[in-house]
């Protein structure tokens, strides 16, 4: 007989993860330290669930995974020294880590590859390695990107000159003919320099004598010669001459071919050229006109030997050392800055003190400050030409001591300079001897086919494509966007392998696809639509949908290449904007998704907008009628919105938006669809919104299974899991970094739940620190229901923090949804005193007046019931439970006190039955139990006001352990019942649509499944419980 020494429960709680072939073992409760990862939102309906072998497969790295899961297990996170920081940071990412969490003695190891990945990028944007432009780059320069009939050979013969001109005066190696212009630009450049520097000596200069009459007496006069001045030998001039037609020629042929004229004249270089060869001319017309020589003049000719500087593009180490200097332009200008300091510090004193100690005045040598300021920084810089010194004792010191100082500060930031030159040139000549392109492995995905994928999407299954939803990720087409304005889009939002499609500028019926390279350099691939579909030329494969030809060249990396067999890889796609936020919009679903919603509701009219599968660019509006569903396209030409189809007035009607348009309709016209069918628009079709007084409906719906490609699940699980998807892509737009500063981690109970910094709550006048993990929750009515604060569950460090954020909020109700330690772990530390007494928190003082306990004895048996009275302060109520596993909830009268001698009560409640990531519900025979228990609890925090005379119009604090998951049900639950005390039950109802709202002012409120579920059930007790009743207290008359 077989013995279980485990027992079921302990067998149940271990789980097994097989990472890349490697499997370790682990508890779920393990896993679940870290939420919002995911490994703590693992189930048996994920596609890497094996029922077989009991396991979860993950094709990862294991040895990175080893250092994860010790995370895990002890809380600190360490960086493996035998992987790449890159492999590091896309496992992390993975796995649903941040890079933050890494410990601090790893971060000198773990961030050794950004300093090489910043220069790798900075050799990139040198171009070093390009020899010749690619034609899509040529294309790209010359605005012709979008132009396919350059690749046809019909473009005019004067461009295609152009572009050739360009390559070879602008990219010196591209070709034979460029190399020998090339030689013969620095061959004249050098010749004009070494002109100019011999005709100053006076072996090539020739004597200009005048002759000057003397008379030697009165009848007699003699002629002496004078040397009047040298000037230069004829050859020269003939040299200059030659030089600078050629000079002229180079430039104005550069300037003629240029594709960007603006560019060319803002150049350094070329402004350089243009002064050094303009100014010959001039000082030629000058000598024409008999203009006696000026020497400032002359001076001005020197400019020619800037032209040296165009050696720069010809040599990738002279652009090296170029680089180097402006890489480390920080370290230079702060050495400068403390030269100046110190000269100016020893200037001063060296000069008083040789004219204090010198005996005699001519002794002196420094007459002034400037003259020992030129002392100091030739002393300083160890150069020393010994033109001054000082000649007494106490100058001598510190003129020691200006020496000693000058060699600290010019030396000691030296090697930095030199470090960063190093290392520059230690990856170019590393990048030299490596092959030119090198191929490039796509991360392992599933394949994913055309119609398992349109399968997985018709189950509202989530497709996830590097991070984002199948939804999301299809939203990649840009309908107003030209060449110029991809480019710029990709730039600055996207990363190497982003891409975005767009219309073409130059067909109607092509398409460009626009990809950012790893070089930074954008390629426009087109994309044509024929009657089979959309495909990339005769030799490509044509696939029925844009969609469905981008997934595949996303998941196939191999086969989307350039004619060089480069592989072009697509990674993120740049998403568009959606064309309206109303909820008759349903995006990129397909045509058999919006006959399934459509189809589920009996009203006739009901009607949705999504995209046009065929067309990208237009929609469609899919009306449910008698006679099925009927399909009208929508066009947007040059911001007008009108319909396209038979029958309609789109020459007549059209709207600056999609809105106005369905607007219009809804309120008056007839449609008329491509089959004939004429129609209204009654109803739109948002199938998250529901009537209140049939929420039992829905939740029986809702409640039903579901045939999925995994299993069967609950229509609960997929509108969570929908709403997840939602909002996983929407926290993109919000940001965390006050959260993840380095000073604030230790403020955080948790390292990956962290506030968003727009609406986080921020203290003031607290010389400790402005942060606190927590955010101001808002109603999306405003009118309706108070403001919340939501906020983690107090850390021992952050007690003080707490209790200044409730005195500066004038809280006056705190709503606690979590026990003090919960299955031996610490959810939230105790920050009241013990009953009658009293404790001070910083500057704030809390006296605890009374505690009262709430249990099944005291619960009602009717709704009625539950809504007596608050109990007054200083009074208990009688049966209460004698310990915590008997109580309910819990009431506490807590007496605050600031310094300013401020004071009110604060109503304390903590809910005692409601254990972290699930649900008070248990099963069917305490279920009413329960939810009479919580709606009397939630009817009391509804009504929570200490002074009875002032109405409440503080935020309430929310809060249980990471602030999050039974916060949000709860804050989500009170903003409902709120609405329904203001307007009846006569009101529409959208849960998932308030989760999204409230989510988007702090991430991951409402952090379960079963907690999700659970809002439905406390609504839908509270509504049946009220709608039983005949009369309805005071507070309800205003119900129908």
């Amino acid at each position: 007989m077989a013995v279980n020494l485990l027992g079921n429960s302990d067998i149940d709680a271990r789980i097994i993860l097989n990472v890349g072939g490697t499997r370790f073992e682990t508890l779920k409760s393990t896993l679940k330290k870290l939420p919002a990862t995911r490994l703590s939102k693992l189930t048996e309906q994920l596609s890497y669930y094996d029922p077989i072998l009991n396991e979860y497969f993950f094709d990862r790295h294991p040895g990175v995974f080893s250092q994860i899961l010790n995370y895990y297990r002890t809380g600190t996170l360490h960086y493996p020294t035998n992987v790449c920081g890159p492999l590091f940071e896309d496992e992390l990412s993975y796995w649903g880590l941040q890079r933050e969490d890494v410990e601090p003695c790893c971060w000198m190891t773990y961030t050794k590859h950004r300093s090489t990945a910043e220069t790798l990028s900075i050799l990139d944007s040198l171009e070093l390695d390009t020899v010749r432009s690619s034609q899509q780059e040529v294309m790209k320069k010359f605005g012709w990107d979008d132009n396919f009939d350059y690749i046809q050979g019909h473009l005019p013969r004067y461009k295609r000159l152009m572009m050739i001109i360009w390559q070879i005066f602008e990219e010196p190696r591209s070709s034979t003919v460029a190399k020998v212009i090339t030689v013969i630009s620095i061959f004249f450049i050098l010749v004009s320099i070494l002109s100019f520097v011999l005709q100053t000596l006076s072996m090539f200069r020739i004597s200009d004598i005048d002759f000057v009459t003397v008379y030697v007496n009165k009848t007699s006069t003699d002629r002496t010669p004078t040397l009047n001045r040298q000037n230069v030998h004829p050859s020269f001039d003939v040299v200059e001459w030659i030089c600078n037609t050629w000079f002229i020629f180079e430039i104005m042929i550069r300037f003629i071919v240029n594709p960007n004229k603006k560019e060319f004249c803002q150049s350094t270089l070329n402004i350089i050229d243009f002064l050094a060869t303009s100014w010959f001319y001039f000082t030629w017309a000058l000598t024409k006109l008999h203009v006696n020589d000026n020497e400032a003049l002359d001076l001005l000719s020197t400019i020619r030997i800037m032209r040296l500087f165009k050696l720069f593009n010809h040599h990738p180490g002279l652009k090296v050392i170029i680089t180097s200097m402006k890489f480390s332009s920080s370290v230079l200008w702060l050495l400068i800055f403390f030269v100046l300091i110190a000269v100016a510090i020893f200037a001063s004193l060296i000069y008083y003190a040789e004219r204090m100690t010198s005996r005699h005045p001519a002794d002196n040598m420094f007459g002034s400050i400037p003259d020992a300021l030129w002392f100091n920084i030739i002393t300083m810089s160890t150069i020393g030409y010994g033109d001054l010194y000082p000649k007494t004792m106490l100058g001598m010191l510190i003129g020691a001591v200006s020496t000693v100082a000058g060699v600290l500060i010019i030396d000691l930031p030296m090697p930095i300079i030199v470090e960063t030159f190093a290392n520059f040139y230690t990856h170019l000549r590393a990048r030299s001897k490596l092959p030119k392109t090198r191929r490039k492995i796509g991360p392992a995905e599933p394949v994913v086919t055309k119609r398992a994928a349109v399968t997985a999407m018709d189950n509202g299954q989530n497709l996830k494509l590097l991070g984002q939803s199948s939804k999301a990720a299809a939203m990649f087409f840009h309908r107003d966007l030209s060449g110029i304005e991809a480019e710029k889009l990709l730039l600055e939002k996207g990363i190497p392998g982003s891409f975005l499609v767009r219309p073409s500028t130059t067909k109607s019926d092509a398409y460009v696809l626009s990809v950012r390279r790893a070089n930074d350099t954008i390629t426009h691939i087109r994309i044509q639509r024929t009657n089979d579909g959309f495909d990339l030329g005769e030799r490509q494969e044509c696939f029925s949908t844009l969609y469905d030809m981008i997934e595949h060249y996303r998941h196939n990396v191999n086969e989307l290449r350039e004619k060089n067999n480069e592989i072009i890889e697509l990674t993120v796609p740049i998403l568009a904007q959606m064309p309206t936020l109303e909820k008759y919009y349903h995006g990129p679903i397909s045509h058999s998704q919006t006959e399934s919603i459509l189809n589920a509701c009996d009203q006739i009219g009901l009607f949705l907008v999504r995209d046009s599968e065929t067309i990208p660019g237009d929609y469609v509006i899919c009306v449910k009628t008698q006679h099925g569903i009927s399909n009208i396209k929508i066009k947007c030409v040059n911001g007008e919105w009108f319909l396209d189809g038979k029958g309609q007035r789109e020459q007549i009607d059209r709207f600056k938006s999609l809105d106005d348009l369905i607007h219009f309709y809804l309120k008056h016209n007839i449609l008329v669809a491509t089959n004939g069918a004429a129609f209204r628009l009654v109803q739109p079709c948002t199938a998250n919104w529901f009537h209140a007084r049939d929420i039992h409906q829905r939740c029986e719906h809702l409640s039903k299974l579901v045939a999925t490609q995994h299993g069967h699940r609950t229509g609960f699980s997929l509108e969570f899991e929908l709403l997840n998807q939602q909002s996983e892509y929407k926290s993109l737009m919000y940001h965390k970094r006050h959260g993840e500063k380095a000073d604030n981690r230790p403020r955080n109970r948790f390292k990956n739940i962290l506030p968003y910094d727009e609406t986080r709550v921020i203290l003031k006048n607290y010389p400790v620190t402005d942060y606190i993990n927590a955010n101001r929750i808002r109603p999306p009515i405003e009118s309706l229901g108070r403001e919340y604060i939501a906020t983690q569950g107090p850390l021992p460090a952050t007690l003080n923090d707490f209790w200044h954020m409730v005195q500066q909020e004038t809280v006056r109700c705190i709503v606690m949804i979590t026990r003090e330690t919960e299955g031996m772990k610490n959810k939230c530390a105790r920050y009241w005193p013990e009953v009658y007494t009293v404790k001070t928190y910083g500057s704030v003082t809390v006296e605890n007046l009374n505690e009262s306990n709430y249990g099944p004895a005291q619960t009602p048996n009717s709704t009625s019931r539950a809504l007596r009275s608050l109990p007054s302060a200083g009074h208990q109520l009688p049966q209460q439970p004698s310990n915590d596993d008997d109580c309910y909830y819990r009431l506490r009268t807590l007496k605050i006190t600031t310094e300013e001698g401020r004071s009110w009560e604060i109503l304390h409640w903590q809910y005692l039955a409601w254990g972290d990531h699930g649900s008070p519900l248990v099963s069917n025979q305490q279920d009413n139990v329960q939810l009479g228990v919580l709606l009397e609890f939630f009817e009391k925090i509804g009504r929570s006001n200490p002074t009875a005379a002032e109405p409440c119009t503080s935020p309430m604090i929310v809060h249980c352990s990471a602030g999050i998951g039974r916060s949000g049900a709860t804050i989500a639950i009170d903003m409902i019942l709120n609405r329904i005390r203001a307007e009846g039950f006569d009101i529409e109802i959208e849960i998932p649509g308030l989760i999204t709202h409230i989510r988007s002012q702090r991430s991951g409120l409402v952090q379960t499944e079963r907690q999700y579920e659970f809002i439905y059930r406390v609504i839908e007790y509270f509504i049946e419980q009220h709608m039983k009743q005949s009369s309805y207290p005071p507070e309800y008359m205003n119900m129908r």
